[in-house]
């Protein structure tokens, strides 16, 4: 473990901002804080960080308590590397000058040794002598993390760090980050709304919602096993069928029948909130059931549907896009495709 944070609370004019916060970070993981804007994630980092000072809980990093009721260790004693959503590098100083601020009362020949390592590490070996304005913003993602490394801190927080970013480039952008990190085996925390970031990056994902952390876990399980209605439907693209308990091993749905094995806390009759993806249902010209199309994206090799079934309620399904351009209003065959259940009572 490098990093324990035990319940947290921060409130901002008596208003709470972070409630009951927890989670464990062990060494060499890089964990991202994933929710919509005003959830309290930047906060979260800040006081990690030791920006913000929490009203109550404990903050402990490598054994050494940084945060508690009798405890506040400043930002710059916390051994703590921090990448700013702006970079924020100096804009009269090389890139090389840079990455070496964080080191500057090391010897000379030493200081250069590491950033010579660092920008071979990020991949920049010609860049040290360049000035910010002379980079391209993925360079200068790249230096600012070099330097956030350059003292070998305990911990890394990158706030937003790609935010400034095209689309194909922070796809890129992350992997590269996400490779750094695990070469100097370094703890990291990442702060964004975007899942597809988040599920790139990070080894364990914090889903926060309104100042308290819905759920913890590796991003397979945020996935496939939520723990709750709101991680179920903020992760992916999902939507709520009703379905009723009929049998220890049948829930009966708009679409179709799940059979399988049930949760012993579910019993017949109850009425379930079930988790349906757009890969849980499959075009099919021969079902019985069918489903009126209220919408369509075209993606380039297939559609996303908007469907209504016939309870009124919605779904969307993905269709290869060749020889199934169907217009808005038609109908067409569906059925279920179901084999893990995620199920919410009602």
């Amino acid at each position: 473990m490098i990093l324990e944070v035990e319940q947290i609370n921060l409130s901002f004019d008596q208003k709470p901002v972070l409630q009951d916060f927890s989670f464990i970070l062990n060494k060499g993981e890089i964990a991202c804080l994933l929710g919509s804007s005003g959830c309290g994630k930047t906060t979260a980092l800040r006081t990690i960080a030791g920006f913000e000072q929490p009203d109550s809980g404990k903050i402990i990093l490598n054994g050494k308590i940084l945060s508690d009721g009798l405890t506040f260790i400043p930002p710059h004693q916390r051994r703590i590397g921090m990448v700013f959503q702006d970079y924020a590098l100096f804009p009269h100083l090389t890139a090389a000058q840079n990455i070496a601020f964080g080191i500057s009362k090391q010897p000379a020949d030493k200081r250069h040794k590491r950033v010579t390592e660092l920008l071979d590490l990020i991949d920049l070996p010609n860049c040290g002598k360049r000035y910010p304005h002379q980079l391209s913003g993925g360079q200068q993602q790249r230096i600012a993390l070099a330097r956030a490394l350059a003292p070998k801190p305990d911990l890394i927080l990158l706030d937003e760090p790609f935010s400034n970013l095209d689309a194909d480039l922070r796809a890129q952008l992350s992997k590269e980050i996400r490779q750094l990190l695990k070469k100097e085996n370094t703890s990291a925390i990442l702060v964004t709304h975007d899942q597809q970031e988040a599920f790139a990056i990070a080894d364990k994902i914090g889903l926060m919602s309104t100042g308290r952390l819905k759920q913890w876990d590796t991003p397979y399980k945020l996935y496939h096993e939520p723990t709750d209605i709101y991680t179920a439907r903020f992760i992916g693209t999902s939507f709520m069928l009703r379905g009723k308990v009929i049998n220890d091993y049948c829930i009966q749905l708009p679409i179709g029948t799940f059979r399988g094995s049930l949760p012993s806390s579910y019993h017949y009759g109850d009425n379930l909130n079930v988790l349906i993806r757009p890969d849980n249902i499959i075009y099919d010209d021969t079902s019985p059931i069918t489903a009126e199309i209220i919408d369509k994206d075209f993606k380039g090799n297939h559609f996303v549907y908007l469907l209504k079934i016939n309870s009124g309620e919605t779904v969307s399904v993905q269709i290869p896009a060749h020889h199934h351009n169907h217009p808005i209003g038609s109908h067409i065959g569906i059925r279920m495709n179901l084999e893990h259940l995620i199920a919410f009572p009602i």
